[in-house]
């Protein structure tokens, strides 16, 4: 439940003892624990921008068993229709995907020949902007 207190996750679920947990009674009073899954995501997402302006590979930490290079001809299709959406959102998703749910995607739905679209179809539904410009070539492996 993402709306749990962090004070009440640390002491009733993790059994952290009460002196090792929060200091600030303002946090504990009002921080949940979707606060801590927003800040994830705006940090890995800041995080990949700024490897993106430096040239640097915002995906160079993932092991080499989950990369596959996208075949030259959907290269310039796939470019074109990047540039049709809105990335801040886009990224935004995809990177809760990558970082929080493709392990439980994997354990149940994937096989060596599900595209990306398909995963992010399974957690966001049909209606998500921007499914239909990713091709189905390109894969999670």
């Amino acid at each position: 439940n993402s709306t749990v207190l962090i004070h009440s996750y640390l002491h009733e679920t993790l059994r952290v003892p009460v002196e090792r947990g929060l200091i600030s009674a303002s946090a504990q009073e009002n921080c949940q624990l979707q606060h801590i899954r927003a800040l994830w995501r705006l940090l890995n997402v800041s995080k990949g921008r700024q490897l993106a302006l430096r040239n640097q590979d915002p995906f160079d930490s993932v092991p080499e068993q989950f990369r596959c290079d996208l075949p030259e001809d959907l290269v310039p299709q796939f470019i074109n229709n990047l540039r049709k959406l809105n990335m801040d959102k886009f990224l935004k998703e995809l990177a809760d995907m990558l970082l929080l749910y493709t392990h439980k995607w994997a354990e149940t739905r994937c096989t060596e020949d599900n595209s990306l679209q398909k995963g992010m179809r399974l957690f966001y539904g049909s209606n998500m902007p921007g499914l239909g410009f990713i091709p189905d070539g390109v894969q999670l492996k």
